[in-house]
C-alpha cells in the first residue's frame, strides 16, 4: 500500500507534529552548573574542555552575577558533578561548581580544593 503525501495532506501535518514532537522532547534541559572566578577564567575553559572531552554536553553563556557559566544537561549532571570534582582536584582548578540541580548553593573550589558553599539570591529589579 502506498500513501500519497500532498502540502495539504492530513498524514503529512500529522508526521509533522510527530517529528516535532520528537525534536523537542530529547533535546538537552540546560542546567547551570559552574560559575567562573574573577582572575581565573582559564580555569572554568578547561573545565568545560574536560567535561566535554567526556563526553557531557556543556554550553556556556553569563550569569547575572556578572561571571561565565557553564550550563550542562540537566539528565548529567551527576555525571558531570563526578567529572568536574576530579578536574578540579587533579588539575588546582579555582572555580565555583553547583551543588546540586535543585539548589542555588556552589561550592567555592580555590587551587583544586573545596573551601566553602556560598549561596547566590538574584533579586528582580535591583
Amino acid at each position: 500500500m502506498q500513501m500519497k503525501l500532498t502540502t495539504n495532506s492530513p498524514a503529512l501535518v500529522a508526521l509533522c507534529v510527530v517529528l516535532a514532537g520528537c525534536a523537542t522532547i530529547g533535546g538537552p534541559r540546560w542546567t547551570e552548573f559552574a560559575l567562573s572566578t574573577p582572575g581565573h577564567a582559564e580555569d572554568w575553559r578547561r573545565l568545560q574542555t574536560g567535561l566535554a572531552r567526556a563526553g557531557i554536553r556543556c554550553s556556556d553563556g553569563f550569569s547575572n552575577l556578572g561571571t561565565s557559566t557553564l550550563m550542562v544537561d540537566s539528565r548529567d549532571f551527576g555525571r558531570a558533578k563526578q567529572e568536574a570534582a576530579s578536574l578540579v582536584a587533579v588539575n588546582s582548578l579555582t572555580l565555583r561548581l553547583r551543588a546540586s540541580p535543585s539548589s542555588w548553593a556552589y561550592e567555592v573550589w580555590q587551587s583544586g580544593k573545596k573551601v566553602r558553599e556560598e549561596t547566590y539570591v538574584i533579586e528582580k529589579g535591583k
